[in-house]
Parts: structure tokens; C-alpha cells; sequence
């Protein structure tokens, strides 16, 4: 998986690329846990997001913390939108 980050004042947006899975979930982790303590809103980009595991799922509900819920998930496919909705995470985190 690869990971990009851009700033936008206190806006970060990650964007993923790939597969979100067990081996890359410590990835996404690391980039959540280096965020700089002025952050005010997290965006999680998955246009280019092609799967998600159990792992993955848990790094978004730890994002979710640590950002207070203010984070949001856009560009969702099917595919990872119906995982995030059977495993309750779309009814914690904004998905647009």
C-alpha cells in the first residue's frame, strides 16, 4: 500500500493506494501516530483503495479516536463501503 499526505492548514488528507491489509495496517498506524498535535481534521482519501481487511478497519476506528471523530473518509468504492457498513464503522465515521 502506499500512503500520500498533504496539509491543508490543520487539515491532513491521507491517501491510500492499494490493498489495506494486515501486513500494510501497521503503515497506516505509523502515518496516524506521526500526525503533528495541531491536526483539526483528518481526511482519509480512498479513491484509489482497492480492498480492506478486519486490520484496516481497526487503523480507521483508531484514526477515528485519536482524531476525536473528526475525521472523515471520502471517495469510498462499493466494494469498501459495504465492508465498512456490515462492521458498524460507517455509522461512527463520515463517508463521503
Amino acid at each position: 500500500m502506499t500512503i500520500s499526505k498533504t496539509r491543508n492548514e490543520n487539515t491532513v488528507t491521507l491517501s491510500l493506494e492499494g490493498w489495506l491489509d494486515y501486513d500494510a495496517a501497521p503503515e497506516l498506524k505509523k502515518a496516524l501516530d506521526e500526525l503533528e498535535s495541531d491536526v483539526t481534521q483528518l481526511v482519509i482519501d480512498c479513491s484509489r483503495l482497492e480492498y480492506i481487511s478486519s486490520s484496516g478497519v481497526r487503523v480507521f476506528v483508531e484514526g477515528y479516536n485519536k482524531m476525536k471523530g473528526a475525521i472523515k473518509l471520502t471517495h469510498v468504492s462499493d466494494d469498501i463501503l459495504e465492508v465498512l457498513t456490515i462492521t458498524g464503522v460507517a455509522r461512527r465515521i463520515p463517508i463521503e
